[in-house]
């Protein structure tokens, strides 16, 4: 029984994301984006290639992100009551059931691999690979995993679903100056994004149920279930970044952006599996002798070819930069994704950032946002900026901080400037 519930918890580990893609240079932030940062301009805002920041090229070295979520334990409560091997008792079994919400156990993943990058001028390119999953597992299971088969009850596994893909994202983009007269700089960018399909496995449809009947002379079992997947191991699509930044003066800078733009995969089915069964109404007689090819019935029917998309969301954003002061800066991030895919549901998110650079060549910095698939992030990291060569560390924490969380985020990056 621990085996089983351990099971299910580490998958809801494994492939558990917060609501935002995943950025390596903006975890430490809380998911704000700063301006300011050329290398960060295919992640989010192209028009950032466009103003002069005192280098004319930069390479972006292999860097990670990675974020984990779920909405039923939080750090704290999963170290407490499943770190190690133990029995459970039955005021724990209650406490870990309360946890769980009647939709079932929610898990998330994310995770950012920038392989190379580079820009010059007021151009940029840049491979990264990218991969999210998201799980979905019934309450029912818990319930059964913790307590056991209880008699004359129904249990329902027809929330049990999940999407997993990693791709291959190789993008493009420039930025140009617009000559008016209003605004000091105006700038605006575009970007493209061919996006190569590695590994996709998705639920296409799960249910199911079943019950033990009980009465003063018999038992059996009776139930049945779907199931229906996809897998796939080639995919490719494309997708378009719009951006327009504005530096209103010495101290202020704008932007707006509009990403992913028509951006889906398209993958050419592996295999299309697809697998049903039930029970006979008499059920199977649970202690006795019984041919169960004549009371379970069952249909597998597995086959290859065809195509299955997956989409990548529409994510409009808004940024601002403060200069508080030669030390410290201010910034502010309002995202908007369009719709719920496997790199998160849709919704709004806002939050807000601070920089602070004690010495020329250290920064510090941490960021707080709300919304979202969580409701909150927080997140606190460091910096060391020499003239050449950039380092960013930092961690966050989704729902929560620190052992209060639901999740929790790291991520390191590094470039070179000249």
């Amino acid at each position: 029984m621990r085996t089983l519930l351990l099971l299910v918890a580490i998958l809801v580990v494994a492939l558990a994301a917060f609501g935002q893609a995943l950025d390596p240079q903006s975890v430490s932030r809380a998911g704000v984006h700063d301006l300011f940062d050329k290398s960060d301009a295919l992640n989010f805002n192209p028009a950032i290639l466009g103003p002069d920041r005192g280098y004319t090229a930069t390479w972006e070295l292999p860097s990670l992100g990675l974020g984990i979520a779920n909405n039923s334990f939080s750090v704290g409560y999963w170290n407490k009551h499943f770190a190690g091997d133990h029995n459970y008792k039955a005021s724990e079994i209650r406490s870990i059931l309360d946890q769980i919400p009647g939709s079932g156990i929610r898990g998330d993943m994310q995770m950012a691999l920038p392989v190379l990058g580079f820009g010059f001028k007021h151009f940029g390119a840049r491979i990264a690979m990218q991969s999210a999953g998201t799980m979905n597992l019934p309450k029912d299971l818990a319930v059964l995993a913790l307590t056991g088969n209880d008699v004359n009850r129904m249990y329902n596994f027809g929330t049990l679903e999940g999407t997993g893909q990693a791709v291959v994202d190789y993008g493009a983009g420039f930025a140009y100056r617009f000559d008016q007269e209003k605004i000091p700089d105006l700038y605006f960018g575009a970007g493209f994004h061919f996006y190569q399909g590695v590994a996709l496995a998705k639920s296409e449809q799960v249910s199911g149920s079943f019950k033990v009947n009980m009465t003063d002379t018999t038992a059996s079992l009776v139930g049945g279930g779907v199931f229906h997947s996809v897998t796939s191991t080639r995919g490719d699509g494309v997708g378009f970044d719009l951006g327009a930044m504005a530096v209103l003066n010495d101290k202020w800078e704008v932007g707006l952006s509009a990403q992913q733009i028509g951006a889906r995969i398209t993958w050419d089915v592996k295999e299309n599996k697809f697998v049903s069964g039930f029970v006979d109404s008499s059920g199977i007689q649970l202690g006795s002798k019984v041919n169960m090819d004549s009371t379970f019935h069952k249909v597998d029917t597995t086959y290859g070819g065809g195509t299955v998309e997956t989409q990548l969301p529409v994510v409009l954003q808004a940024n601002g930069r403060y200069k508080l002061s030669p030390k410290a800066n201010l910034l502010g991030d309002i995202a908007v994704r369009t719709s719920t895919t496997v790199q998160g549901r849709s919704g709004l998110e806002v939050g807000v950032a601070g920089q602070y650079f004690p010495v020329r060549w250290w920064v510090v910095q941490g960021g707080i946002s709300v919304g979202g698939l969580w409701g909150s992030r927080f997140g606190a990291g460091t910096g060391f900026h020499f003239k050449h060569y950039l380092l960013d560390l930092g961690g966050s924490w989704a729902g929560g901080a620190f052992n209060g969380a639901r999740g929790v985020g790291f991520a390191f990056s590094q470039r070179l400037l000249f």
